[in-house]
């Protein structure tokens, strides 16, 4: 399912992109980020470039740094870009492990006339669309049509990492709510009703609050069903620490503690569960024992009536 990306808000920074060129592209990777600069300026995107290496900084250990930290990287594709041994050698490969692990998007983009075919990005989507090349004359009206096709598929990447991010940051807000990530016994049912409103919330802290409900759906479901799960399996187990600590109290063992902590450790209950298990037991059996008591003193007294009358009409 599509879906739209909103305007990233406050706390949710812009995605990184890195420009991966020959210098003899230097041009094209000037246009490229001309026609880029809307969404700079919108705060969705940081471009990153060899350009922007910093005086005194070892030069290729920030640009492994700055490739390694991208969302998205741009491989300015041209006979210059593959007779590189830099670009083809050390930053491809970078790129593309990044793209294996879904740490980032790699994109080709087809400045000038290369065979690609065969090539280690080559089974990637490839801009601009149908494999054209920027500088092919006969594909586009002018330049800036091409460019425009590049910025279309670009715009399509980051909203795809965008909605990869926010379900990333949505699932790890999830399961905090829902202490999935706590030991098993501090899973209660309240944690999972009051998900919505506290999500909601959050939604709106990060600036993602407009997209539709089914795309947050489809992520709490699944959390939701596993946390019940859990939260049935715990209500199991404390069954099963109920009904043992019941038949040890009517066997009226006398170390029955010992059985009971190590029935605790296998079930994974905490002293606060056993300790509502046991008062719960406890309140039934007593529960139990007055309706008994009730029902001995209602039978005493339904004998004592009967032989009352059995006197009264002289057969004794």
């Amino acid at each position: 399912m599509n879906y739209s990306v909103p305007q990233p808000g406050r706390h949710v920074r812009p995605l990184r992109i890195f420009i991966s060129y020959a210098r003899e592209d230097e041009a094209h990777r000037r246009e490229l980020e001309i026609f880029l600069t809307p969404l700079v300026r919108q705060e969705q995107i940081r471009i990153w470039c060899d350009q922007y290496l910093e005086t005194g900084e070892p030069w290729k250990e920030e640009i492994f740094r700055e490739l390694r930290k991208a969302d998205i990287v741009l491989l300015l594709i041209s006979p210059d870009f593959e007779a590189s041994e830099f670009c083809c050698r050390e930053e491809l490969p970078i790129a593309l492990e990044r793209q294996s692990t879904k740490e980032a998007i790699v994109i080709p983009i087809l400045l000038r006339f290369v065979s690609w075919e065969g090539r280690n990005y080559s089974h990637l989507p490839l801009l601009p669309r149908n494999a054209q090349f920027i500088t092919d004359t006969r594909s586009w009206i002018n330049r800036d049509q091409a460019w425009q096709n590049v910025f279309i598929g670009v715009k399509e990447a980051i909203n795809r990492v965008s909605l990869r991010k926010i379900r990333r940051l949505y699932e790890e807000e999830f399961l905090k709510a829902t202490k999935l990530g706590y030991p098993l016994h501090e899973i209660v049912q309240e944690d999972v009703d009051c998900l919505k409103q506290r999500l909601k919330q959050q939604q709106e802290q990060y600036g993602f609050s407009l997209l539709e409900d089914a795309f947050f759906q489809e992520i709490e479901q699944p959390i939701i069903e596993q946390a019940q799960v859990l939260i049935s399996r715990r209500a199991e187990r404390k069954n099963i620490y109920s009904r043992t600590f019941c038949l040890l109290l009517m066997k009226g063992e006398i170390n029955y503690r010992l059985e009971l902590e190590d029935l605790k450790r296998q079930l994974e209950l905490s002293n606060e569960d056993v300790s509502q298990v046991e008062q719960s037991t406890i309140a039934q059996i007593e529960q139990l024992l007055y309706r008994a008591n009730q029902f001995i003193s209602l039978s005493d007294q339904l004998v004592t009536q009967a032989y009352q009358v059995i006197l009264e009409r002289g057969r004794i």
